[in-house]
């Protein structure tokens, strides 16, 4: 996926994903995590405001990826979901397992 954008901010890692997580998107999405993870970036923000949607595979995915950031001592937070895919995370009840907050600076707190 080449619209995924990483940032750091202390140790932080920040994705801003700009394209749907579906498909080969999604395993280019989980390859592009799993090196973080790999790295010892555990600590993982995903702002999803630009993505327009997220896929069953998408979901099993960034479940995935959340379970693997714990075991290493971190997590995955959700930030800015677009509309779609917020009713995509409580109609899976995914929300229950995620974090998920309205903006990157309220998740990069949810850390501390």
């Amino acid at each position: 996926m080449e619209k995924i954008k990483k940032s750091k901010q202390g140790v932080f890692s920040i994705f801003s994903i700009s394209d749907a997580i579906a498909e080969d998107a999604a395993s280019e999405f989980q390859k592009t995590v799993s090196e973080s993870l790999e790295k010892g970036e555990v600590k993982i923000i995903l702002d999803l405001s630009s993505v327009p949607f997220i896929s069953s595979k998408g979901l099993e995915i960034l479940l995935e990826m959340h379970k693997e950031s714990q075991k290493r001592g971190g997590g995955i937070k959700i930030a800015g979901p677009s509309e779609i895919c917020a009713d995509i995370f409580y109609a899976t009840h995914l929300a229950n397992s995620l974090e998920i907050y309205s903006d990157i600076e309220s998740a990069r707190r949810s850390f501390l």
